[in-house]
């Protein structure tokens, strides 16, 4: 594939992906508030380009959306949401901020809160993936622990098999505790 296809195969798969996101039934395109779409769909975190597909969306269904009105609620709900006391909240969120999604005259302030808080945030996020590892393998354990004390009707391959799960589960839960330990020093030291 050429450069040039290539460049428009991703630009026609980017372009669906935001048009399936912004979907919307007939009935939404019809009796939509695009003044107030625009304005939730800042406070999502949506860029202009999703407006411009909710309008195609709409488009395709026979309905004529209103751009204008979207990018005057998206720009209304953008300067919203770009805000310190949002910040925090904003960090907390599962997607990272989109580099110029706040206006330049109120980015500086909003990143200097937002920043160090999504680095908090991933940081907890990491220590509670690391502990539900370890409590799922903490369970793993146990039910070998469970197994291996019912000798009944337990060969010595199955006993090998226990005793060689049990020692691989026991060393990665101190892989686990260990990263717990380091992610927390780390944190400390930051």
């Amino acid at each position: 594939m050429n450069p040039r296809s290539y460049t428009m195969a991703v630009l026609a798969l980017s372009v669906t992906l935001v048009v399936g996101c912004a979907s919307m039934t007939e009935e939404q395109c019809r009796t939509a508030n695009w003044l107030a779409l625009g304005q939730a769909d800042a406070r999502n975190g949506e860029m202009p380009d999703f407006g411009a597909a909710r309008v195609q969306n709409c488009r395709e269904k026979g309905v004529v959306g209103n751009l204008d009105e979207w990018r005057q609620g998206w720009e209304r709900g953008r300067r919203e949401v770009c805000t310190p006391g949002n910040a925090s909240a904003w960090a907390q969120r599962e997607r990272d901020y989109t580099p110029g999604f706040c206006p330049p005259e109120l980015e500086p302030a909003f990143m200097s809160i937002y920043a160090p808080a999504r680095e908090r945030y991933k940081f907890e996020k990491r220590i509670r993936d690391l502990e539900a590892q370890l409590s799922d393998r903490s369970r793993q354990l146990s039910d070998v622990i469970r197994q291996m004390g019912r000798p009944e009707n337990q060969t010595a391959q199955k006993q090998a098999q226990l005793a060689a799960s049990r020692s691989a589960l026991e060393h990665e839960m101190r892989g686990l505790r260990d990263r717990i330990r380091t992610e927390s020093l780390l944190r400390i030291v930051r």
